[in-house]
Parts: structure tokens; C-alpha cells; sequence
């Protein structure tokens, strides 16, 4: 309950859960519109969700780059609530005579506001929480989108068969139905749609009226979402979210269960994978080593090889690189000729050279890699730290010397 201290995640979870009473209230609810007015089979009727399935899918793509690029999220939530709110009220406006591609255009807009909301909300809670609270923070929001789509299903069925029951009945008065025809055929998409087009036509409407009403009891579900947008706090993005706001993972994905160290995985492989050669290039001139970045890369990997493996021949060395043998070995031959590796009969060795420059490379690496995650705790950084060794310790294996793997966390690289 802590976690609702945090200004940014107090206003995260409440919009999370209405993001996702729009969305599965939507989903839920607009194949039975297509079923029922239009007469679409079920499997057609999910088919035809495509439009709002693509706008989620694109606005959270597109938000997600521009909040990497920019730093700047919280405009997204509040353009996403009112893309909501329109798209809910366009969708209150379809009945039996709206054709498809004009309820296309009102699925789309509706699922541009959701996916507006969905991937930025989740950057926002990661990037302020504690690194403690990284975890539960993420999966938070995740539950309460959960939670939200229960609610939004439970209310939204309820507003239906109310408003389907008072509508139907009105309608059997003026439009009777014929003689020996069960009422009850009326339930179903196959009985309605094999009554004559005159006598189910308006049984149509009194389904599209029940549905409408429907999405316009959803609109001030999403006034409320852009009310609290407003009060979202713009809190300045850490390099660590912002090389992860274009993974949809998170902002997709069921509540995560994993331990906290998965959040200093994940943001070590975001750091490694925003561009390679450039990290490369600042570790080595911070560890003032005087090699090249070819014979640093053939020293750290033969290093790296004997811990993980106790040998280091060629073909362990390139494991998992897509390059022959023949191309990568005049590399390892030319450090060889440097005095930084040696053969055995096993592989390669680091010569006494080598050690001393791998020593350097491996704690410009730490350095690098803890300069990169220091801006998510600054008060807590011996917990940090702590998981920064645990991670380390873990990738190289636990049975390997310990002291070597505090010194390799370059090893999260590999």
C-alpha cells in the first residue's frame, strides 16, 4: 500500500483500472452488437474488432517511441482518456443502419485512446518506483487493468440486460411476433435473424438501443481517466525506461511473479541492446586500457568463456556469434602476438598482460553499468548494488569464483 505515496503511481492505478474497463467492455460487448444487428457470425463479428485492435496496437507503438525519444509521457494519458471518452461516444451512435466501415473508423479512434494510455502508464510507474518496488509497481498496474476489465464486463452486462429486457418487451407490444413462435428465439443470433426481415427489424433496434446505451454509460468512466491525467506528475525519464519505452512487454504482459533482480535483468539488456559499439567505445576509454576495441573484445571474451565454461577454445569463445571461425580467429591471433592471450591445449589463456587489462575493462564495465542505473534509487544504491552482483553471480554460475564475478558484470552482455 506504500506504493500510493507515489504521486505517479496514485494516479497510474486508478486510470490503469479504467483503461481496462474501456477496453474489455469494448471488446466484450461490440461483437455482440455485430452479431446481433448486423447478423454476423461470431467468428466474423471478432474479425471485424480488427480496427480497434490496430489502433491499440499502433498508438502504443507510437507513444512508446516518442516517450524514448522526447523523455515526455504525460500528454499521452490525457490525449488517450479523450480518445476514449470520443470513441465510446462514437460507438453509442451505431444502430442497425450504421454500415461497417463508418463502425470501423469508431473502433479505431476508441482503440487509439486505450493504446495511448496502456504502454505509457506502465513507463510512468517504472520509472519512478524504488528499485525494491520495481516489480510489484509494474505488476500493480497490470492487476488493476485486470481488475478494471472484471469490473467493466460485470457493470457493462448489467446496464445490457437491464436495458435489453425493458427494450425487448416494448417492442414484443408493438411488434408482435408469430403465431407459435417461442419469445425465447429472441435470445439468440440464429432465432432473430430467421424471423421475417419485418418482424426482426425491430428487435434489432431494441438491441442496438440496449448497446448504446451501453458505451454511453462508459463515457464518464473515461472523463474521470482525463481528470486524473491531468494531475499525472511529468517526472524527468531515466536513461534505464527510456530504453525500454518501445518493449510492449510490460505494458501487455499478466502480472509478473518473477523476483526483483528481474527488473535489473531487464534494464541491463535495455541498456545493452540501445547500441552496442557505443558502450563499447565509452567503457573502454573509461577504463583507460590501451587497447583497441578488437583485441579488448577478444581478451573479454576469452576472460568471460573460462569462467563460464573453466575453457576457452575457439569454438566457445564464438559461441553465438554468426560468423566463421576462420574470419574471428586472425583476431585472437593477432592479441596473441600482443602478449594478452596464450594457447594450451584446452584453448586460449589470459597472460599476465591480459589479466591486468581485462581487470580494467571489467570495472569500466561495472562503473558503466552503475552510472546507468543510478538514477533509480540514489538513496538505496548498496541495495542496488547488491543486485548488480546477484545478477552477475547468476549469469556467470554459482559455481564459478565469486571475486571474478563481482569483477565481470559485463557478463549481463553476453
Amino acid at each position: 500500500m506504500r506504493l500510493f505515496r507515489n504521486p505517479v503511481f496514485a494516479v497510474s492505478a486508478p486510470m490503469s483500472f479504467i483503461v481496462g474497463f474501456a477496453m474489455l467492455g469494448g471488446i466484450t460487448f461490440l461483437p455482440t452488437f455485430q452479431q446481433y444487428v448486423n447478423g454476423v457470425s461470431a467468428t466474423a463479428s471478432g474479425i471485424r474488432l480488427l480496427p480497434m485492435v490496430a489502433g491499440l496496437l499502433f498508438a502504443s507503438i507510437l507513444s512508446g517511441n516518442v516517450v524514448s525519444k522526447t523523455g515526455k509521457y504525460k500528454i499521452f494519458p490525457i490525449v488517450g482518456s479523450i480518445g476514449m471518452a470520443l470513441g465510446l461516444f462514437l460507438l453509442s451512435l451505431m444502430d442497425e443502419n450504421t454500415n461497417y466501415w463508418l463502425s470501423a473508423v469508431y473502433m479505431l479512434v476508441l482503440g487509439l485512446g486505450v493504446g495511448s494510455c496502456m504502454q505509457v502508464l506502465t513507463i510512468a510507474v517504472q520509472n519512478t518506483a524504488a528499485y525494491a518496488d520495481l516489480g510489484v509497481a509494474t505488476s500493480g498496474v497490470t492487476f488493476l487493468r485486470t481488475m478494471g476489465s472484471s469490473f467493466g464486463v460485470a457493470v457493462f452486462g448489467t446496464v445490457y440486460s437491464n436495458r435489453l429486457t425493458e427494450n425487448l418487451m416494448t417492442t414484443a407490444k408493438t411488434t408482435p411476433l408469430p403465431a407459435g413462435v417461442n419469445p425465447k428465439v429472441l435470445q439468440s443470433v440464429t432465432g432473430l435473424h430467421s424471423l421475417p426481415a419485418a418482424i426482426a427489424r425491430p428487435f434489432e433496434h431494441a438491441y442496438a438501443q440496449s448497446l448504446q446505451v451501453v458505451f454511453l454509460s462508459a463515457i464518464p468512466i473515461a472523463i474521470v481517466a482525463f481528470v486524473l491525467a491531468l494531475f499525472l506528475k511529468q517526472v524527468p525519464l531515466r536513461d534505464t525506461v527510456r530504453a525500454t519505452a518501445t518493449d510492449m512487454g510490460d505494458g501487455f504482459a499478466m502480472p509478473d511473479h518473477r523476483g526483483k533482480d528481474s527488473g535489473v535483468e531487464s534494464a541491463i539488456a535495455g541498456i545493452l541492446r540501445a547500441g552496442p559499439r557505443r558502450m563499447s567505445i565509452e567503457v573502454l576509454a573509461r577504463s583507460q586500457s590501451t587497447l583497441g576495441i578488437a583485441d579488448a573484445w577478444c581478451v573479454t571474451r576469452v576472460a568471460l568463456t573460462r569462467l563460464r565454461h573453466g575453457t576457452a577454445s575457439l569454438a566457445q569463445v564464438t559461441t553465438g556469434i554468426n560468423a566463421p571461425d576462420e574470419v574471428l580467429q586472425p583476431a585472437f591471433e593477432r592479441a596473441i602476438g600482443a602478449g594478452l592471450l596464450a594457447t594450451s591445449t584446452t584453448g586460449y589463456d589470459l597472460t599476465a598482460l591480459g589479466e591486468t587489462e581485462f581487470e580494467k575493462i571489467a570495472t569500466a564495465w561495472r562503473g558503466w553499468v552503475t552510472d546507468q542505473l543510478s538514477d533509480w534509487d540514489p538513496d538505496n544504491k548498496d541495495e542496488l548494488q547488491a543486485a548488480l552482483r546477484r545478477v552477475a553471480e547468476r549469469l556467470l554460475g554459482e559455481e564459478h569464483d565469486l571475486y571474478h564475478a563481482r569483477h565481470s558484470l559485463v557478463a549481463a552482455g553476453v
